[in-house]
Parts: structure tokens; C-alpha cells; sequence
């Protein structure tokens, strides 16, 4: 092959990845509008104004306040992935920066600002930014499907009598759930091999390298100390963010068993991971809509005005922590290697 051709591979396979990029954006923009429609032809206006009458200042001062301690939680699950003295003070503005592009913009694109904003102003390679963000969101996702599963298991609804098997399961669940993600890197290696073995397809290659990539991020979790930081500080966050949900149901008067109350919350949590959204509206709305109906037996239009008033109390305090971490991110010059 000529060096021409070659150069036209390039472009070829440059403007083919850039072709698939676009059209998935489109098709992530299309559902996430058609959610945000349906969730705003479906709610009760009513019932979601008499929510917000029904907050008390404090409920909100207290909610918000906890909704910082959150964010410096996670702070410190990057310090913890990164296994780097960075001073807390200079990562703490990031995150809360960070963290409000990540509810504002669709597509996950707020995700770039930690890794450009850790590198530029804290001197932390592209590399080890990626793979501390990605641990993150991992062991994050990690504990809400955990807790979740285990409220499940607990609540009776999964085992009616909640006896020995019930306790053997939640030990079962959560034990192989911690060990099967320590060890995910290499359980993904080792699928891969398999697929290649098994099918010899174009399409399975492209895809094992995509997953060799995430196998190597993976690994970086592979380490006892760091990973049992970066689960404890997950535990942290999901307190957090659970606790500011509750509290804003308590001020309204929605007061479940505290099982259902975690589904619930839960629910939500993992609706904010879904790729398809703008500022989470619509598929956390719907998510939490979807268990207020099947849990507690709430009206949809209700259900979801409750959802919404969840979500944009959160994309409010992501809003103010945000600006005042962008403030102070901006009042801070970058970290060198004298200072």
C-alpha cells in the first residue's frame, strides 16, 4: 500500500467515526427531546405548584447544604483515585464546576472540564484524569445498583418471608458485586478473548478494542488501597444524594417505608447516568415518576410533578455551587511544580 493510500484510509476512517459521532448525537438529542416532551405533556402543573408551596425554606437551605458535602465527597474520590497529594482546596471548585457543565450540557460533554481543568490548573496528565473520572462514575453506579438491589431483597416484595435466604442473598449480592467490579478489568479481558474465539467478525474486533480501552481503565481499580477509598467516599456521595432527595420528600409530606423511600431515590440516581438527556430533564422526571406510581400508588401527572420538582432543585444547587466554584477556580492560579 502506497503512502497516498494510506493518507486516504486515514481520512476515510476519520470522517467515517466523525459521520457515526453526528449521527448519534442527533439520535441522543431526538430522544432525550421526545422525553421532555412526553414528561411535560404528562405532568399535573397543579400539583407541581402546590409541591413547591410545600417546601420550607429550611428543607431547602438544609438540602442544599448537603448537596455541597456531596460534591466535596467526591473531591475526595478523585484525591483517593488519583493516589496524588493534591490539596483539597484546589480540586474541591473543579468538581463543583465540573459537576454543574455535567447537568447542564447534554451528551456528557461537562465531562471534558475535569480532565482539561485537573490538567491545567493542577498539572494531572489527560490519562490519569480520564481513568479517575471513570472510576468515579463506576463506583458510583456501583453502589446505587447495590443498595438498591438490597433494599429490593429486604423489602419483601422479592422474598415475602425476608428469612436466612433473604440475608444469604444481600451478602451474596453485595460481596459478588464489590468482587466481580475489583476485578473487572481482567473478567473483560477475558470475554473479549472469548468473543474472538468464538467469532471471527469485524464488527467483534472494533468492539474488543473499544473494550480493551475500558478494560485498561478498569485496572487502574485493581488496587487494594485505592479501591477501598474510592468505595468508601462512594458510600459517602450516595448518602448525600440520597439524603437530599429525602429530605425534600419529607417537607412535602411523602413519607414511604424507608425500603421503598431507597428504591425510589435510587431510581432517580440511576436515571441521571442515562446517556440520553438534557440536564436530566425527562428521563430522571420519568424514573422517579415510574416509582412513585409502582410503589406508592401516586397519579402520573402528580408522580411526575413531584419528579421534576427533585430534579430542578438539583440542577439549581448545581447552578449556585457551580458558579462559586468557577469563581474561585478563576481567583486561583495554576498549580506548578514550585508551588
Amino acid at each position: 500500500m502506497t503512502q497516498s493510500d494510506t493518507t486516504s484510509s486515514e481520512h476515510l476512517t476519520s470522517t467515517s467515526k466523525k459521520t457515526v459521532n453526528w449521527r448519534w448525537r442527533i439520535i441522543s438529542l431526538l430522544i432525550a427531546g421526545t422525553l421532555i416532551v412526553f414528561m411535560l405533556w404528562i405532568v399535573d402543573w397543579g400539583s407541581f405548584w402546590d409541591v413547591l408551596q410545600r417546601l420550607s425554606p429550611l428543607s431547602l437551605i438544609t438540602a442544599f447544604g448537603v448537596y455541597v458535602l456531596l460534591n466535596l465527597f467526591r473531591t475526595f474520590r478523585y484525591i483517593a483515585l488519583l493516589d496524588k497529594p493534591l490539596p483539597v482546596n484546589r480540586v474541591f471548585p473543579i468538581g463543583l464546576y465540573h459537576n454543574f457543565l455535567v447537568r447542564l450540557l447534554p451528551f456528557k460533554l461537562g465531562e471534558f472540564a475535569y480532565i482539561l481543568l485537573m490538567q491545567r490548573r493542577l498539572n494531572v496528565p489527560i490519562k490519569e484524569g480520564v481513568s479517575s473520572l471513570f472510576g468515579s462514575r463506576l463506583l458510583e453506579l456501583l453502589v446505587i445498583i447495590l443498595v438498591a438491589a438490597v433494599s429490593l431483597l429486604l423489602s419483601g416484595d422479592v422474598i415475602p418471608n425476608q428469612g436466612v435466604l433473604a440475608w444469604i442473598l444481600v451478602l451474596f449480592c453485595v460481596i459478588g458485586g464489590i468482587t466481580g467490579f475489583y476485578f473487572s478489568g481482567a473478567l473483560l479481558r477475558l470475554s473479549i478473548r472469548v468473543a474472538r474465539s468464538l467469532f471471527e467478525l469485524p464488527i467483534i474486533e472494533t468492539i474488543s478494542q473499544k473494550l480493551d480501552s475500558l478494560a485498561t481503565e478498569l485496572d487502574r481499580l485493581h488496587h487494594p488501597s485505592i479501591f477501598a477509598q474510592g468505595l468508601l467516599w462512594s458510600c459517602f456521595t450516595y448518602t448525600c444524594a440520597f439524603s437530599v432527595n429525602w429530605i425534600l420528600l419529607y417537607a412535602i409530606g411523602v413519607r414511604p417505608e424507608f425500603t421503598t423511600l431507597v428504591l425510589l431515590i435510587s431510581l432517580g440516581m440511576f436515571a441521571t447516568a442515562f446517556p440520553f438527556n438534557i440536564s436530566g430533564f425527562g428521563a430522571v422526571e420519568l424514573s422517579f415518576a415510574f416509582g412513585f406510581v409502582q410503589l406508592l400508588g401516586m397519579e402520573l401527572g402528580e408522580a411526575t410533578s413531584i419528579g421534576l420538582m427533585l430534579n430542578g432543585y438539583g440542577l439549581i444547587c448545581a447552578g449556585i455551587s457551580g458558579l462559586l466554584g468557577y469563581v474561585a477556580v478563576q481567583l486561583r492560579k495554576p498549580l506548578t511544580a514550585e508551588n
